[in-house]
């Protein structure tokens, strides 16, 4: 499969929003039940939210040409907000095309220690690329207790 990578615009967000739900409803529904799937992707949520999120996290995107398969962001501070594999393009190398690229992106701008919240469905993922968990996390999301993992990685010189 070729990939390309390009900067998420505006345009993308009902198709992040979208990527986003069915990940979510289909690839952690084996470590997530019912009522935390529905928390965390709700029907409610709207593209508005992730018009929001492109223009404040400034996403980049994996693509296949036809449509967007992952995306990612990667904050100053070193923080990885979303990161997302569309569900049926799992085990196909678009997750690590997304590391190398917040690799890529941590080096150029000098950051030294990567983290995020990650859930437990991707921390087999995230602990193969040497992020360590932090310390077990609980995240209310409208009263529905979510657990996931604070996990970094501290960066070496090359």
């Amino acid at each position: 499969m070729r990939l390309s990578v390009r900067t998420a615009i505006q345009d993308d967000a009902n198709e992040l929003l979208e990527l986003y739900r069915q990940t979510i409803r289909t690839v952690n529904r084996y470590d997530y039940n019912e009522m935390q799937i529905r928390a965390w992707a709700r029907d409610e949520l709207e593209t508005s939210a992730f018009e929001t999120y492109i223009a404040r996290c400034q996403p980049f995107v994996v693509t296949n040409q036809q449509q967007i398969l992952g995306y990612s962001d990667l904050q100053a501070d070193g923080l990885i907000d979303h990161f997302y594999c569309h569900h049926q393009a799992q085990r196909q190398g678009v997750g690590s095309a997304l590391m190398q690229i917040i690799l890529n992106k941590a080096c150029e701008a000098d950051i030294r220690r990567l983290y995020s919240y990650v859930s437990i469905t991707a921390r087999p993922f995230f602990s193969h690329y040497g992020f360590t968990v932090i310390r077990p996390n609980r995240v209310d999301i409208r009263g529905v207790v979510l657990d996931n993992y604070l996990m970094e990685s501290v960066l070496k010189d090359e």
